[in-house]
């Protein structure tokens, strides 16, 4: 009797342990995957002259879309490869820098271009780029500017 018991004990703490071991396995495999970690991101762009208003907000993989101050923003979906291609390019900006980029031209201040502001928030912080003329960017948020429209854009002709 005493056999049986040692028997059906190893044999159930066997089990206990190979159940352990397959569980700290499963553990380590889940633990090893790479954690996609949400970020809090949003670019607002905004266009405005003395006729006209233009906002484009991309956030959370939509796009916001408004076109004059009385007109309700569109909400549309943006494509994955759109948003890995913005992300790729902001990752590339050095953000904390973007306050004190110069602006090529000063048309805006005398009616003679669009004002554009364009803010980037990132994990709640805030970049803002001094206001420039539309269409004349500096040279360090050209490629960024550029992808928005063309996000903003081609996200238009889908509706």
């Amino acid at each position: 009797m005493k056999i049986i018991t040692i028997l059906f004990f190893s044999i159930l703490l066997n089990a206990c342990g190979a159940t352990e071991a397959a569980k700290t396995s499963l553990n380590e495999s889940v633990n090893t995957q790479p954690k996609l970690v949400q970020e809090n991101f949003k670019i607002e762009y905004t266009t405005q002259s003395r006729g006209s208003f233009n906002k484009i907000i991309l956030e959370n993989k939509t796009v916001s879309f408004q076109n004059g101050h009385s007109s309700k923003p569109v909400v549309t979906s943006c494509s994955e490869k759109d948003w890995d291609d913005l992300m790729a390019t902001v990752s590339e900006l050095n953000l904390k820098g973007m306050n004190i980029l110069e602006s090529p031209s000063k048309a805006h201040q005398y009616d003679g271009a669009a004002a554009v502001n364009l803010n980037v928030i990132k994990n709640n912080e805030s970049y803002r780029v001094p206001t420039f003329d539309e269409g004349k960017p500096n040279k360090e948020i050209e490629t960024l500017i550029n992808l928005v429209i063309k996000i903003a854009d081609t996200t238009k002709e889908k509706n």
